[in-house]
């Protein structure tokens, strides 16, 4: 049975004045996710339900105590290095909210009604950040970690969780899959097959009360607190806010339909006449909450004495000490190493600024090595580069203070582009010959398993090789390992520059094979995008988007997608370029944003068509071929060409564009064959360029030296 609570006339305007220039959207994303988990197991619904009936029913209720909880707490930051790598200063600031709304410390309970001022719990639960990792080593609670599941913010963007009988994980993101604020599951709902999501999911501008939040915000993550610690929705869980009247099975808490997140209606008395409703209670959506009710405390108390999803282990004096958390003092740690550049693809010559992102703890010295680059403020804590070699060059990065160091290297930090493209004009690539794959660049930012690489298939429509994005995922395995490696992923295969600067009705065909794990709809969000760039890849044009149906053509493929055949299973996509396009120095970037259910896909027959020409006139490049190819470094390398001009300058260099051999070919033969001998230079293995150019055009190719 409710309390009833006698309805007093009070005015939001007054009592909730400082709310209201802050008001801000807090919706929480447990109903939708619970809708589906108890449709699929409506047992989870009846143990959560019959949990907080418990609670009530126990003549030996836990009433009021004296002890503290004290539950340790890490922060896991899931970013791209935006606005979303929150600073310290902000978890600290939300550490200090949870403190005051748990323990009745928050200055602005004295708004609370007076119909409820006489409920404001005291829970008596302190949350403090560890101190200790899980393997005992020094932390300041917090983790950053680089991957595209920050825009994806479900279950599967829950990464490198710790270990939830020792800790409160809270991952903060850049965006729900929702839009939500945040969601955090009941211990009951994650007890059994989702133990693996346990823990808040929370966006980055609704921590804490500074900087990127605001202080109407900072209320979330307690919001969020409470249903990890049992508590529904004051409306209860079969409900949705604001549409019908429902109940907690809290006894002080009054029946409630909730309040729309922009208003404090503190004289609310929807559901029963003369009840007023707790639109105060954290459990609710208005933007003035100050309190949890001593009935909510008696229910998180009875969690944090629960074996369900370990609670009961938090608060113990071993886990404290196993964690830190039982420390006076926070002790200093080492940094970690971590650092971004301004820009990941430039000309050759160009700069790149590099910005120190170390975290862990404060760094008082720096020391960067740039192979491949110069730079005079190698003791910065942003340097500038130089880069005048051509090709992926890795940065390392030394980071100390008084604790100690961390050197990390970050390979494929930059890629550089050099100053002439690697082919002329039209192209067509099938990736047969293996000498084609060094010059296509697998961009995997994750820097996990799931990458672009040439791969041998019978069924790619030309020949046996393609290029293949293993996304697959088994989705039995509710493994963190696991979804570490294979999250929703943003994989890039990017082409060789293209000269197509006498290139006019320009247009890029692919072939391209797809299948997901998703069966609906709403679950298929696999994206393949393609873009042009015409300055190196500092920036790109979009160009086409695929998605849905039309780029899962592969269909619902339950195992490692391997397409049937090397017809039906291929679809052919034709992108017009334009005369923008018509440039000496071009590239084509294939982006693939995987799901959580993606599975693989391939990609073949990519061409460049088009009419090369000059002015008005429209010719065709001259004949061209280089044999035996691979070569051996102890034969002659073959050079034919058909001879237009009288005039054609060879060149023979490496992939970063040292010149090996050149010569220039004069004369008025109709056909030309040059033997190169290869023994007169000291060869290493590896991909070589062949570049002939006259007044008119300039045609490259590559030859293999094994």
């Amino acid at each position: 049975m409710k309390k009833s609570i006698p309805k007093t006339i009070l005015f939001a305007s007054v009592i909730g004045f400082a709310f209201v220039a802050n008001a801000q959207e807090h919706h929480c994303g447990i109903t939708e996710r619970l809708q589906k988990i108890y449709r699929e197991h409506p047992e989870l619904a009846n143990e959560h339900k019959a949990f907080i009936q418990n609670v009530f029913s126990n003549p030996k209720r836990s009433g009021t105590r004296s002890a503290v909880y004290t539950i340790p707490v890490v922060f896991h930051v899931i970013h791209q290095y935006g606005v979303e790598n929150i600073s310290d200063a902000q978890m600290f600031d939300e550490m200090e909210n949870l403190n005051e709304n748990f323990n009745k410390l928050n200055a602005d309970t004295i708004d609370v009604i007076p119909e409820f001022d006489s409920l404001i719990a005291d829970c008596q639960i302190r949350f403090k950040l560890a101190a200790l990792d899980p393997d005992g080593n020094c932390t300041n609670g917090i983790t950053r970690h680089y991957s595209h599941e920050t825009s994806q913010g479900d279950d599967f963007s829950k990464l490198s969780l710790w270990p939830r009988d020792k800790y409160l994980n809270v991952w903060v993101i850049g965006n729900t899959d929702a839009d939500v604020a945040a969601y955090a599951y009941h211990p009951t709902d994650v007890a059994g097959t989702l133990a693996f999501a346990d823990g808040i999911i929370i966006r980055y501008n609704y921590v804490g009360s500074i900087l990127e939040s605001n202080y109407a915000r900072s209320k979330t993550l307690t919001h969020e607190v409470g249903h990890w610690l049992s508590l529904p929705h004051t409306w209860g869980n079969n409900n949705a806010n604001n549409v019908a009247c429902g109940d907690d099975l809290i006894p002080d808490t009054p029946e409630t339909q909730g309040s729309p997140t922009s208003i404090c209606d503190l004289a609310l008395s929807e559901c029963n006449s003369g009840t007023i409703e707790n639109v105060q209670n954290y459990m609710d959506y208005s933007y003035c909450t100050r309190m949890f009710t001593i009935g909510q405390a008696e229910v998180m108390t009875a969690t944090l004495n629960s074996d369900i999803s370990y609670r009961d282990n938090l608060w113990q004096p071993e886990n404290l000490t196993a964690t830190g958390t039982d420390l006076l003092t926070t002790p200093l740690c080492a940094p970690v190493a971590d650092c971004r550049p301004n820009e990941k693809y430039i000309c050759l010559g160009d700069n790149v600024t590099f910005y120190d992102e170390s975290w862990r703890g404060a760094v008082s010295s720096y020391m960067w090595s740039f192979p491949g680059g110069t730079s005079s403020m190698l003791t910065s804590p942003n340097p500038v580069v130089t880069y005048t070699t051509p090709g992926w060059h890795d940065v390392t990065l030394t980071v100390t203070n008084a604790a100690g160091s961390d050197t990390k290297t970050f390979t494929h930090a930059v890629y550089v582009s050099n100053s002439y493209a690697d082919f002329y004009g039209t192209t067509a690539e099938n990736f047969e010959n293996i000498s084609t794959e060094p010059w296509w660049i697998a961009d995997n930012p994750e820097s996990n398993e799931a990458y672009w690489h040439r791969v041998n298939i019978p069924t790619a429509p030309s020949g046996s090789h393609c290029f293949m994005l293993n996304n697959n995922k088994d989705l039995t395995v509710f493994d963190y390992t696991y979804f570490d490696k294979l999250g929703g992923n943003v994989d890039a295969l990017i082409s060789p520059s293209y000269d197509l600067s006498l290139t006019s009705a320009a247009a890029l065909s692919f072939k391209y094979s797809c299948a997901s794990h998703a069966t609906t709809m709403s679950e298929m969000t696999e994206e393949l995008r393609v873009y042009s760039t015409i300055n190196c890849g500092k920036t790109w044009t979009l160009r086409a988007t695929l998605a849905g149906t039309e780029l899962v053509n592969g269909g619902i493929a339950p195992g490692n997608y391997v397409p049937a055949n090397n017809t039906t299973f291929w679809t052919t996509k034709t992108i017009s370029l334009g005369a923008g396009i018509m440039h000496p120095n071009v590239r084509f970037k294939f982006e693939y944003t995987a799901s959580d259910r993606s599975n693989n896909i391939y990609i073949d027959d990519i061409n460049i068509n088009g009419v090369n020409s000059v002015g008005e006139t429209v010719n065709v490049p001259f004949a061209f071929d280089v044999y035996p190819n691979p070569a051996n470094p102890d034969e002659n390398l073959t050079i034919a060409y058909t001879n237009e001009t009288g005039k054609m300058d060879i060149v023979l260099h490496d992939v970063l564009g040292n010149i090996v051999y050149s010569q220039t070919v004069t004369g008025t033969e109709t056909s030309v064959k040059l033997n190169v001998p290869l023994n007169a230079f000291t060869l290493a293995k590896g991909v070589y360029l062949v570049t002939l150019s006259n007044e008119v055009y300039k045609q490259s190719k590559k030859v293999v030296i094994n």
